[in-house]
C-alpha cells in the first residue's frame, strides 16, 4: 500500500476514474476498480469488502439492470488463497496486471455458471412440485423431498433418509416404499441388495429425446453434456456423486436425464 500521506491524493485519482466513463468492457474496469482500491488499501479493515462492494456497482452499471442472479464475489471468497496469491505478484509486478485481470474474469464465468446452475435446480424443482402438488405427503417427507430437490449430494437410501429425517430406519424404509407406491421415487437398480431412490421429476422416459450423453469435466465441474431432439446441445452441471454414480452403472440414465433435464424437455416438447 501506499504511504498514509499519498493515500488521500491516490484516491482522489481512483474516484475520479471510477465516476468517470470510457469505451472499456465493464468486466475490465470491474477487475481494474477492484485491484486498484485493494492497493491502495486506505482503510485498517474491511478493504476486501470495499473492493468487491465496487467492483459488483461497475459490473451493474454496464448491464443497466435492476436485477443481477450471479455474485462474482462468492466466487472470489472460495479461491483465497490464490486471490491473496495473484494480488501480491500482480503489486509487486511491473505494472502488467494482465493476469489478474484473467483470473477475475474466470471468477465471472464461475459466478454465471453457478447461477445458471441455480436456475435449473430451481426449474426442476418448480417442474417436480407442479406435478406432485395433489399427492399427498406427510410433512417429514416434504421436507425431505426438498432437501433433495435443493441439491443435497447423497443417495437416497433408507440409512440417509433416517439420519437426515431424525427418524428409525424402520420409519424410513416406510416413508420411502410410500412414495415409491405414489410415483414420487423410483428404485434406481431394482433388486438392489442395498436399494437406492430417485425423485421422479417426470414420468415419461427423457432417454428417447436425448442422444450423445456423457460426462465431461471442467475446471474440476462435472457436466452432463448431450444432445436434445437431435438439435439443441445441452451442458447441465451435476453433482459429482451423481456423474460418479452413472459412470459405473449405479444410477440410469433415465434418473440422471430426470434429475438435471427435466424442465428443457418440459418447455421443449414441440421443438
Amino acid at each position: 500500500a501506499p504511504s498514509p500521506d499519498r493515500v488521500e491524493m491516490e484516491m482522489e485519482k481512483f474516484l475520479t476514474w471510477f465516476d468517470g466513463e470510457e469505451p472499456v468492457s465493464s468486466v475490465i474496469r470491474s477487475a481494474i476498480a477492484h485491484f486498484w482500491f485493494v492497493s491502495i488499501h486506505p482503510f485498517e479493515d474491511g478493504n476486501g469488502r470495499l473492493a468487491r462492494i465496487l467492483s459488483d456497482m461497475l459490473l451493474a452499471r454496464g448491464e443497466k439492470s435492476d436485477f443481477r442472479f450471479y455474485n462474482v464475489s462468492s466466487q472470489i471468497n472460495k479461491d483465497k488463497n490464490h486471490y491473496y496469491d495473484i494480488l501480491e505478484r500482480m503489486q509487486h509486478g511491473d505494472g502488467d496486471i494482465t493476469e489478474w485481470l484473467v483470473w477475475y474474469m474466470q471468477k465471472l464465468v464461475d459466478a454465471l455458471d453457478e447461477a445458471y446452475t441455480i436456475v435449473t435446480t430451481i426449474l426442476n424443482k418448480s417442474f417436480f412440485w407442479q406435478k406432485a402438488s395433489a399427492v399427498p405427503m406427510t410433512e417429514r417427507q416434504t421436507q425431505m423431498l426438498n432437501l433433495f430437490l435443493d441439491g443435497y449430494e447423497a443417495k437416497i437410501t433408507s440409512k440417509t433418509w433416517a439420519i437426515l429425517a431424525k427418524c428409525s430406519k424402520d420409519t424410513a424404509i416406510r416413508d420411502i416404499q410410500d412414495l415409491v407406491d405414489k410415483n414420487i421415487l423410483i428404485e434406481d437398480i431394482p433388486g438392489a441388495k442395498r436399494p437406492s431412490y430417485s425423485i421422479v421429476y417426470d414420468a415419461e422416459d427423457l432417454t428417447q429425446f436425448f442422444t450423445d450423453v456423457s460426462i465431461i469435466e471442467e475446471n474440476g465441474i462435472q457436466y452432463l453434456k448431450a444432445l436434445f431432439k437431435g438439435k439443441k446441445t445441452i451442458c447441465e452441471r451435476v453433482l459429482k456423486l451423481d456423474a460418479e454414480r452413472y459412470q459405473k452403472g449405479d444410477l440410469p440414465l433415465a434418473n440422471l436425464l430426470s434429475k438435471y433435464c427435466s424442465y428443457i424437455a418440459a418447455g421443449n416438447r414441440d421443438l
